[in-house]
């Protein structure tokens, strides 16, 4: 066969018997057979620079090829809508509020029971049930969990948050509306670099397996410590613009943004002013910690006992 132009000649013409390289793992079945074949292959004019590329060539297409399958079947499954009663969404929210404590060993293990009739609360808001109604919270607003420093308004939010980056297994994936948190240091980070503030005050996309297991079409956001955030290079307070943008824009979308911070009223208007304050209520069910609420990531070495070696 004289100047064959890929590997998939190649491979035809010196073994037409051959098995297909392993689809699940096809650069690693190609580079054995190159190697096993490497004079007859040479002695057909290819060169190592040729060959190379062609093998790349062909792992990739057969790599889309797999990819292609799997998000077919996944697709060809029945589609479903998340059923989590409250109860459940807490069991889940446990585990993983358990799992990430150990992952990123915190001084204290994560447990349900502290603040336990927010994070109830929340699990009653996320699952979607009526009684959340009971305590005034509206399925309509957001949430704005507001208390002091280190009371523990971040930790379920993380918990009950969505990342695009991991698996759905293993996830918080609520019935009602998913979300993904991100601090007000990291957006105005990302912003001092060019991204836009306004994403972070619209909805996005969810992935087509997302909405294909879920039956929901779009992520929120949850943006954590309002009130804190620097000024960015540009002397821009890029929450400001984001929470206004909130409500301006998202009129029937309020359930998808969250936000957590450490400013009462004052504080929050003396930040932002008085209009956005007001707009604060419009946009979110307000969940005040106490304001004596301990500092939870405090922790301190007990010496009471005798210490002996």
């Amino acid at each position: 066969m004289a100047n064959p132009t890929s590997f998939d000649q190649v491979a035809t013409a010196l073994l037409p018997s051959a098995n297909q390289p392993d689809p699940v793992h096809p650069l690693s079945s190609l580079v054995k057979w190159a190697l096993s074949n490497y004079d007859q292959i040479t002695e057909l004019g290819i060169t190592n620079k040729e060959l190379i590329n062609a093998m790349g060539k062909v792992v990739d297409a057969r790599l889309t090829e797999r990819k292609k399958e799997q998000y077919m079947s996944a697709i060809s499954a029945p589609s479903s809508k998340i059923t989590l009663s409250a109860r459940q969404l807490k069991d889940l929210a446990t585990k993983v509020g358990n799992e990430l404590s150990a992952v990123e060993r915190w001084s204290k293990p994560f447990s349900p029971d502290t603040n336990a009739s927010t994070f109830n609360l929340l699990c009653l808001y996320f699952s979607g049930d009526s009684r959340m109604l009971q305590s005034g919270i509206h399925p309509d607003k957001g949430l704005c969990l507001r208390g002091p420093v280190g009371c523990g308004k971040s930790v379920p939010m993380r918990i009950l948050s969505y990342s695009p980056n991991f698996a759905l297994e293993g996830q918080c994936i609520n019935p009602v509306a998913n979300f993904q948190f991100i601090s007000t240091e990291q957006i105005r980070t990302l912003c001092d670099n060019g991204t836009s503030p306004n994403i972070y005050a619209n909805l996005r996309q969810a992935s087509a397996n997302f909405k294909h297991l879920t039956s929901q079409n779009y992520i929120g956001w949850c943006i954590d410590d309002v009130g804190s955030e620097d000024m960015g290079k540009y002397k821009k307070s890029y929450i400001a613009n984001i929470l206004d943008e909130i409500e301006r824009s998202q009129k029937g979308n309020y359930h998808y943004f969250h936000i957590t911070t450490n400013l009462d009223d004052e504080k929050f208007a003396a930040a932002y002013g008085d209009r956005l304050l007001s707009r604060l209520y419009q946009m979110f069910n307000v969940i005040d910690f106490p304001s004596d609420a301990p500092d939870l990531r405090r922790a301190s070495v007990n010496l009471g006992g005798e210490i002996q070696l």
